[in-house]
Parts: C-alpha cells; sequence; structure tokens
C-alpha cells in the first residue's frame, strides 16, 4: 500500500499517513543450476535435499474418539521411556508447551516385546476441548480439538533406537458428528471484526465459543495460543446464531458499535481472546473449529478514542486536531487522521458551526462546534487522499478440518486415475473451487470457473479400515510416496534463467508447479503436506518469494484424491510470455544498473534509486482493489498486483514493487526476502534484506516519487517501523522459521546513517539550521520523538527568523504523522 503525499501548506498542517498494500547462512536454496534438463522426477529433487528416503507417515482423518494407536519398531527400547519416544499434541510444531495427556500401554512400561520388535501403544488421557458428554460418560477420548498431532522422535526403521534429528508428525483428527464449520475472519474497511464461515449441510444452528484471559480496569488481548499450549483453556458459550457470520461479540444488538445519536464513541467492543463455532443439529454437535485468535488482529481493530474531541469546540479552524491517538483491543494506541465532512457542514448565524467528522480506517464519527468559521475556511481542511492499500491474498478454500466422508485411509485407486471432487465452493455451496483440468490451461482464455464432472458423493466413510490402522497406514505410505516419487517434473525455460527460492523439496515442487502454472498439483510423494497448516503455511511462502509465479487467485486441497487444485488470473500461455518479458527486463535493469565492483549496499540503494525514478504507483489498481474490499481485483488490473506490473509496465501497487525489487536483488546476488503484513491496519507488502546477519526493513512503494518521502523506510529496524505501524504477519515464511528474521541495528537506516533523525527540540534546532546553512531549501527530518504542533511552530519560528528571514512568511511545513517533517523555504 501507498502512503499519502505530503501536502505542505501554511505553518499548521499535520499530513496524512495512511497504509498501502499492494536461520541458515542462506536463507535459500539455489537451484538455477540444476536445471539443465526440462523435467526431473519428484525423487530427483527429493535427492536434492537429501530427504528421498525421509520417514513418513500420512495423515489419519476421522478416527474414533477413543481410538489407540499402535506403532512397531524393529527394535527394544531398554531404558528409553515411552514419553521420550512418542507424545501427542495440539499444534503441528509439537513442542512441549502443546502435549497433552496420553497414557502407554503396560502401566507406562515399553509394550509388548516379542525378539528384537517392540510394540508401542498410546491411547487417549484425558479429552482436550471436552464436550458435555465427553466430562459425564469419564471415559477417555481425545476430545474435540480440530486437530492432533503424534509426535515419533525415534526412527521407525533402524536396526537400535536411533534418534530422529527432525521428528516424524503424524496429524489425526478425530471423527465429528457433523461438519466442522470452516472460519475464518473478515475486517472491514472500517476496522470491525466479522467472523464468517461456511453453511454446514444438515446444521440448524451454529455455537459460537470464546475463551479468553480475564483482565480489569484496564485494555487487554493478550495471546492464549491456544492450540500450542494445548488448548489449557476451556472455551465457554458466547452465542448462538442461524447466520453463517457473526458480529455481535457483546450481544447488544448493535454489532459491537457504542453508538448514539449519530455519534460513534467505540467499536469492536467484546472482542477478545479466541473465537470457536460448532455446527449442531438437534442432539449432535460437531467438533471445534479451528479457533480465530483475535490478539494477532489487535493492530488492526480499533476500540475507541483516546483523544475524544466529539462535541468539542474551537476558535477557527486552523484549531482543529488534523489526527487523534485511537487505542486498540489490546490497548495500544496509534495516531488516525481526522475526517471532516467539508461538504454539510452547518453553519450559524448566532451559534458555533458543527462539523461533522469521521476516524480514518475506523467507524469513530461524531462532531465538534468551531466558533469562528466561514465557508471559505473548508477549502484546505482536509489532505488530499493518496494513498489505500494494494495487497490481495491468493483464497484458500481448503477445509480447517477434513469433512467426516474422507476416509482414514486414502489407499491408491487401482487404475491410478484421480476421482475429482465435488466442485462446491468452500464459501456459499454454489460457487465452484479452482478449475480442475487434467492439464494445464493451453487456450488464450482466461481460466473459467465452470463446474467439472465430479463422481456421487459418498454418504459417508468408514472411520478406519482396521484394527491396526498405523500398520496400514505406513504401507499405505509407503506405496503413494514411490508412485508420487515417479512423477516427473516440468521445468519452466523462465527457471533455468534465474534462482527457484526453496529450502525444501516440497517448496521447490510447488514453486516448478506454479511457475509453470499448473492447476493440479498432486501431494502423494508428500505425506508431510497432506494437512491444511502445511499447505497454507508453505504455499504462501513459496508465492510470496518467487516473483515468478504469476496470477494465483484460488486454490483448495481435496483430502480424498491428495490434490492440490489451483487457478489462475490468466493462461498458461499468456502467463509464460509474461514471465518471459520479466526476466527479460530483469536482466537489462540490473546489467545497467549494477557493477561488478559494487557492494551489497550500492546494489541494494543503485536498485532501490532505480525503481524511485523509473516507476509509480498505480491509482486506479488501488481503487479497483478497495471496489471488493482487497478480495478480488478486476482482471484488467491484475498485473499491477504481480511482478509484471512494476517490473515491465513500470506501473503497480506494493506487492509489485516488493516482488520486484526481491527478484533484481536475486539477479543482483543479495539476499532479501517479500514481507507481508499491514500499515496502520491496511494489507501491505514489502521487503526485508540481510544485512551483517539481521535483516532490515525496506520499503519500495513509500518512495519520494510516490509519497514525497525519500527512503522512507530503508533498511530501518523492527523498532522503527512498528512505531511508525507496520505490523508484520506470519504469512510470508513457514511459522517455524519467522525468528531467524529479526532487525535490531538502526545504524544503516537512511536517517540515522545521514544524520537526519532528531531526538529533541534542541536537536530539531541544530539540524535545522545546519541544513539552512547549507542551501537546502527542501529539507526532511525524521523526529524519534514527538513534538507537538506548538513546540514545532516555536521552533521553526526562531531557526528560520534567525537564519532566514526573508522566507519566513513563505515556509510551509507538514507532518507525515509524528515521524516526518518537511519544510519548503
Amino acid at each position: 500500500m501507498k502512503k499519502s503525499k505530503i501536502i505542505p501548506i501554511t505553518l499548521s498542517l499535520t499530513l496524512l499517513l495512511s497504509g498501502c498494500t499492494g536461520v541458515k547462512e542462506s536463507v535459500e536454496n539455489t537451484v538455477k543450476d540444476n536445471f539443465g534438463a526440462s523435467a526431473m522426477t519428484v525423487k530427483d529433487i527429493k535427492a536434492k535435499y537429501g530427504v528421498e528416503e525421509k520417514q513418513g507417515i500420512m495423515p489419519m482423518y476421522n478416527v474414533e474418539r477413543d481410538k489407540t494407536f499402535t506403532f512397531t519398531f524393529p527394535y527394544k527400547f531398554g531404558d528409553i521411556s515411552p514419553y521420550d519416544v512418542m507424545s501427542v499434541h495440539t499444534d503441528i510444531k509439537a513442542l512441549p508447551e502443546s502435549k497433552i495427556l496420553a497414557f502407554y500401554e503396560d502401566d507406562y512400561r515399553i509394550g509388548e516385546e516379542r525378539g528384537n520388535e517392540t510394540k508401542l501403544t498410546i491411547k487417549p488421557g484425558s479429552a482436550v476441548l471436552p464436550s458435555n458428554s465427553d466430562m459425564e460418560s469419564g471415559k477417555p477420548t481425545w476430545g474435540n480439538a480440530p486437530i492432533y498431532y503424534i509426535r515419533i522422535n525415534y526412527d521407525l526403521n533402524s536396526k537400535e533406537p536411533k534418534k530422529l534429528d527432525e521428528p516424524i508428525i503424524v496429524p489425526f483428527t478425530v471423527k465429528s458428528e457433523l461438519p466442522v464449520p470452516n472460519v475464518r475472519k473478515e475486517i472491514s474497511p472500517d476496522g470491525r471484526l466479522k467472523l464468517v464461515w461456511d453453511k454446514v449441510e444438515g446444521a440448524e444452528k451454529y455455537n459460537v465459543y470464546k475463551v479468553s484471559n480475564l483482565t480489569l480496569l484496564e485494555t487487554k488481548n493478550e495471546s492464549l495460543n491456544g492450540a500450542e499450549t494445548g488448548y489449557k483453556k476451556l472455551p465457554l458459550l458466547d452465542s448462538t446464531t442461524t447466520e453463517t457470520e457473526y458480529t455481535d461479540f457483546v450481544g447488544s444488538g448493535k454489532d459491537s458499535l457504542n453508538e448514539y445519536q449519530g455519534i460513534v464513541s467505540g467499536q469492536n467492543y467484546g472482542v477478545n481472546g479466541d473465537y470457536f463455532v460448532t455446527a449442531v443439529a438437534e442432539e449432535k454437535e460437531s467438533n471445534f473449529s479451528v479457533p480465530v485468535s483475535t490478539a494477532s488482529l489487535s493492530s488492526q481493530l480499533p476500540l475507541e478514542l483516546e483523544d475524544n474531541i466529539s462535541l468539542s469546540s474551537y476558535e477557527t479552524v486552523k484549531d482543529l486536531p488534523k489526527q487523534v491517538r485511537v487505542k486498540f483491543i489490546d490497548g495500544s494506541i496509534q495516531n488516525r487522521d481526522v475526517i471532516y465532512d467539508t461538504e454539510k457542514v452547518v453553519y450559524s448565524e448566532y451559534d458555533p458551526a458543527q462539523i461533522n467528522y469521521t476516524i480514518k480506517g475506523t467507524a469513530l464519527k461524531g462532531y465538534v462546534m468551531v466558533k469562528d468559521m466561514k465557508k471559505t475556511d473548508t477549502t484546505n481542511l482536509n489532505p488530499k487522499e493518496d494513498s489505500n492499500s494494494g495487497f490481495i491474498e491468493p483464497d484458500n478454500e481448503t477445509d480447517n478440518v477434513p469433512n467426516p466422508t474422507v476416509p482414514t485411509i486414502i489407499e491408491k485407486s487401482k487404475d491410478d486415475s484421480k476421482s475429482k471432487p465435488s466442485s462446491e465452493s468452500k464459501k456459499d455451496q454454489e460457487s465452484e473451487k479452482p478449475s480442475k483440468s487434467d492439464e494445464p490451461a493451453k487456450s488464450e482464455e482466461p481460466v473459467t470457473k465452470e463446474p467439472v464432472a465430479t463422481e456421487e458423493p459418498k454418504e459417508e466413510a468408514p472411520a478406519e479400515s482396521t484394527d491396526d490402522v498405523v500398520a496400514e497406514q505406513q504401507e499405505n505410505t509407503k506405496e503413494h510416496v514411490e508412485e508420487g516419487n515417479k512423477e516427473e517434473v516440468a521445468v519452466p525455460e523462465v527457471a533455468k534463467e534465474l534462482e527457484i527460492n526453496a529450502k525444501s523439496a516440497l517448496e521447490e515442487y510447488l514453486a516448478l508447479k506454479m511457475i509453470g502454472a499448473e492447476n493440479e498439483i498432486s501431494l502423494e510423494a508428500f505425506p508431510e503436506a497432506q494437512n491444511f497448516t502445511v499447505i497454507e503455511d508453505t504455499f504462501k511462502k513459496v508465492i510470496y518469494q518467487n516473483p515468478l509465479i504469476l496470477g494465483v487467485n484460488r486454490y483448495a486441497y481435496d483430502y480424498s484424491t491428495l490434490t492440490l487444485y489451483v487457478e489462475y488470473d490468466e493462461t498458461a500461455d499468456v502467463i509464460k510470455k509474461k514471465q518471459e518479458e520479466i526476466v527479460n527486463e530483469a536482466q537489462k535493469i540490473v546489467s545497467s544498473t549494477i557493477k561488478k565492483s559494487m557492494s551489497d549496499e550500492e546494489k541494494r540503494l543503485a536498485l532501490y534509486d532505480y525503481l524511485n525514478d523509473n516507476t509509480k504507483y498505480d491509482d486506479e489498481a488501488l481503487k479497483a482493489g478497495e471496489a471488493s474490499g482487497f478480495k478480488d481485483v478486476d482482471k484488467s488490473f491484475a498485473d499491477s498486483f504481480s511482478t509484471y506490473g512494476i517490473m515491465v509496465e513500470k506501473n503497480g501497487v506494493c506487492q509489485s514493487y516488493a516482488m520486484t525489487y526481491k527478484m533484481l536483488l536475486d539477479l543482483s546476488g543479495v539476499q532479501s526476502i517479500v514481507v507481508t503484513g499491514t500499515m496502520d491496519g491496511v494489507p501491505h507488502a514489502w521487503n526485508k534484506v540481510k544485512i551483517d546477519n539481521e535483516w532490515l526493513h525496506t520499503d519500495n512503494t513509500n518512495n519520494e516519487t510516490n509519497v514525497g518521502i525519500p527512503y522512507m523506510v530503508y533498511e530501518s529496524n523492527d523498532t522503527t517501523v512498528e512505531a511508525m505501524n507496520y505490523n508484520v504477519n506470519k504469512d510470508y515464511w513457514v511459522d517455524g522459521e519467522l525468528g531467524q528474521f529479526a532487525g535490531k541495528t538502526d545504524k544503516y537506516d537512511y536517517y540515522v546513517a545521514h544524520k537526519l533523525e532528531v531526538k529533541n527540540a534542541n536537536d530539531l534546532k541544530v539540524q535545522l539550521e545546519k541544513e539552512i546553512k547549507a542551501g537546502k531549501t527542501t529539507i526532511i527530518i525524521r523526529m524519534a520523538t514527538a513534538l507537538d504542533q506548538s513546540t514545532l511552530n516555536n521552533v521553526l519560528g526562531e531557526v528560520i527568523s534567525k537564519n532566514a528571514p526573508d522566507k519566513l512568511s513563505s515556509t510551509r511545513f507538514g507532518m507525515m504523522g509524528e515521524k516526518y517533517l518537511m519544510i519548503k523555504l
């Protein structure tokens, strides 16, 4: 997303700042040199990463509630505790915090031993997220969590006990009485939370549950880490509804708004903690959905004004505040712009004028009074808008939890053909999944969302096929992987020209498939990826870190066929042509901009300057994105949201800027990643670059050409961008590796390195005097600490009167947020 340009006016204007959209020594493996051939097998890809013999077991979905699992090890354990061998968790990382109570056969000792063989059986200890029937029966069950993970720490094939470097993780679900609602969150442009879910066939109503920490006399929204801590807190029923959405978090019937006589003084009241949804029909209730955690959304969810200006009275228009402090649901404070309704000012001959206002990015609104106001005073009351978001995420239509009809053992078809899943949408049960053709689209027409032939739906699959479900699934996994490893993977020609950004065989496999714009991607060879969490985590990372993947608009995984379906904005032929143009233009830019003698810092700066000097933000694409709430975009603007926009057409939004900068740095041999998140609560994409083992922020979208501030975020640390209301999410990388991207140093920050950041009023005087004496007529300074309007006026008046008295009456200045001061003499 792009920030607003500074609109300098006389000594009183505070300018608008809004959002834009748009480890190891080497973060990624460079696989460019391995692509001499036009195709390779999946096994070849695995061999490059040394995982061709990696052990794994396919997920076991829809098992009985009290199911026991028996694993056979071809050796004796001796004194090794069963607790060290296996454990059950509610989070895929399977760390100790997410471990749940489970029991082992034979009074905690290693189970039945025969010769050199050990059978270890694990069974439920205490129900997780228990239902009323669980608590009343007293019978041990696994409970009602969305999904569980068995962690196996020892080799299943070695001749003696061998602890694995990486544990085997085996997901399983307990069969639900009804399909589990596929719950997701939506945040409106004015910052209101809505829970939405798909209609569950046969459900009569839905229960909304909540779990939160009790806080008194203070606003907090601490992360509960439900799955990561074993769902230790029991959700309480918050509400029951027959609808498939939920906004009334306090039960007031006002969608969590505090509204009185046209004044909205609060929003998102009652929003706190984690929310679960279940489907209900007569006496049946589904398992709990995957929770929506509001802690990670706090920076996008305003609560109320910290500075309440409603009904306040001001002498003149010049005294009206341009920004106010807004409190968010976690108690944090952000500055937000005040937008005045200049078209509907109520004038009175005897009473003060009344002006309605709204707070940008919120539902908060009210009115203020101005004692001395003329109709002409409204001309420059609001700064000109020149910003908005421009980041659109692919739509994931995969069920968070597999439908109860998905069989526990997904056997290989005897004729090796894949059955087509139903084309019902996960959103409204009427539109279709991504198009599923046997070959990538070849025509010049865009991929359409036509229904496909489907098999008759099965009434209900058995929960499991034999008592020894583990042994059967191990053999089944072996057959699937062996068959999947034989698959030939086409290597697109453009993939031979530059790096594929991947750290695993799965990531490289997905990247090659999507660079080739393939619609059907089999995950048969990757049992570790046959669950929602890994699919979404890996899929997003691969898309964001590989700029040649173009136009992915939605995807869905079918659990029954082990197939990932992907839909693109355009046909494979059109995408291929655009990829060739991108590569050609990127190579041209690098060859003309980068010299062999340059350091990495010189390369980063040269490419940043190239984008500033030769590209511009696509405001029309931004408007198109806004029109759909950034859920979709008119196809005529699709290029502005991909690498093609900025790289080839020199016009795009932040998503295009971030992808382009990464690709140019890749070709220049400089490490970088694309980062996703929000700025001022609006979806945004930018970059991080690696310097001295730290990862620092660079935002090419918000450059001097687009917003009037040179190097606004250039090699800045985490603290600096957080103070500017940047909020990084987890979508751009796999969750378990996010910790490697911290950036603490500020010595490379443009404003620190060039001594253009001041900490107090005295520092501002010194720096301003220095700039004036140097003959500067446009001066930009970053404020490490905010100064109020009166202090700024006094400092500027004093320094300019002393050093440039002839410029005093004509000097203009403006603030972008609380950080950037721009002065024009």
